[in-house]
């Protein structure tokens, strides 16, 4: 094994991104059940009483998306611990793994601020902070395959090296429009919801990608 600290820091990365993909898909359930409850809320807030049916629903689906979003919250949050330090261990043999590691921490802050209640933070903030996470994470991923390329070209896996790039444009594309969605959802916060589901199901198909490409890589520096 020529670069035992890439190879134990990607795994680690890859464990982080796999815990990322669930807390993706369980926000996404989250804000699915939150914008329900909504309608729910909306509607029956137009009748004249409340039924003990409707109430059940919408207190429900309210008390539900909170904890379904909070579980998703936490894992995110150990998500970024593990990728901290799989990025630290990997930098040690790659000197890309050293900018993904600043931007892990920009990533991180943009993260916490944008979950921020929003009668603490305008919807406008809460936005911006996510879109610049967004951002943070774009930069993360670019200079961890980045530094995956250059251990593959050491190795002398031309192919992985090649795969890289395909990974990285397909990659940067859907971040992009991901950015997009959320500097639009700054200028139309009524459907700032919608626009954060659109966002997490591009997240999904960004992991996915991405994840398929480190499951490589730590079979690549496994040898």
């Amino acid at each position: 094994m020529r670069f035992p600290n890439a190879y134990n820091g990607v795994k680690k990365i890859f464990s982080a991104e796999i815990l990322h993909l669930v807390a993706v898909i369980l926000m996404a359930v989250g804000l699915v059940t939150a914008v329900i409850a909504g309608v729910v809320g909306t509607a029956v807030g137009d009748a004249a009483e409340l039924t003990e049916g409707e109430f059940v629903v919408t207190v429900g689906g309210i008390i539900g998306a909170v904890s379904i979003l909070a579980v998703g919250g936490i894992l995110a949050l150990i998500a970024f611990i593990l990728q901290i330090v799989g990025v630290g261990q990997a930098m040690k043999d790659e000197s890309y793994f050293k900018t993904a590691f600043i931007f892990i921490f920009v990533g991180i802050a943009c993260t916490v601020l944008s979950c921020i209640p929003d009668t603490v933070l305008t919807d406008f903030f809460i936005s911006l902070f996510r879109t610049l996470g967004q951002i943070s994470q774009l930069l993360v991923t670019i200079y961890i395959i980045g530094g995956i390329q250059r251990l593959a070209s050491k190795m002398g896996n031309i192919d992985l090296e090649r795969k890289g790039s395909t990974i990285f444009t397909l990659i940067t594309i859907f971040y992009c429009v991901a950015i997009i969605v959320c500097i639009v959802s700054l200028f139309a916060t009524l459907l700032a919801e919608i626009f954060a589901i659109c966002a997490l199901v591009i997240d999904l198909v960004t992991y996915i990608i991405f994840l398929s490409y480190l499951a490589q890589a730590k079979k690549m520096l496994a040898e």
